[in-house]
């Protein structure tokens, strides 16, 4: 009976380790994701796509991954909000824009948020950078004339695992 019981524990402590290693050996996601930054205008959200049926997946060897981007506004409204995303490039200084740009004209409010539902990422890429730039509110100069308010830019930098 005992040597049943150890058989079997033994034989289930091999099965779950071969699980464990199979799920590692299958993600080749270059970031750790879920991650996220923030600072006192906004919380910056790297994550894993939401894969639907019309959506092609990512195998291993494949030159892209996929990732998700949702940016938040957590602090006051601001004016005329862009978006940018760059990677960089092996053994070049110069980055490479992702073509995940939008613009959000008018008045962005603390809330809003902006989403990338699915991003690739060249997989020999060690650095994914997300730049922002906003105007603060409007002036009103004393001819009437109305201008955009002060240009403000952050950047958010998330690096390979």
């Amino acid at each position: 009976m005992l040597r049943k019981v150890l058989t079997t524990l033994f034989v289930l402590c091999i099965v779950s380790i071969g699980n464990l290693s199979s799920v590692n050996a299958e993600s080749n996601q270059l970031f750790d994701v879920p991650a996220s930054q923030k600072s006192d205008q906004w919380k910056v959200e790297l994550g894993e796509v939401k894969y639907n049926s019309k959506m092609g997946k990512t195998k291993k060897g494949d030159e892209f991954e996929m990732y998700s981007l949702k940016i938040t506004n957590i602090g006051k409204e601001v004016h005329n909000a862009e978006f940018e995303t760059y990677r960089d490039e092996p053994n070049s200084k110069t980055k490479f824009g992702l073509s995940l740009e939008q613009e959000q004209e008018g008045v962005f409010k603390q809330g809003m948020d902006v989403n990338f539902a699915n991003m690739p990422i060249y997989v020999k890429a060690n650095e994914l950078e997300v730049e922002i730039s906003w105007h603060g509110k409007p002036v009103t100069l004393k001819d009437g004339t109305v201008t955009e308010g002060r240009e403000y830019k952050e950047t958010f930098t998330f690096k390979r695992k």
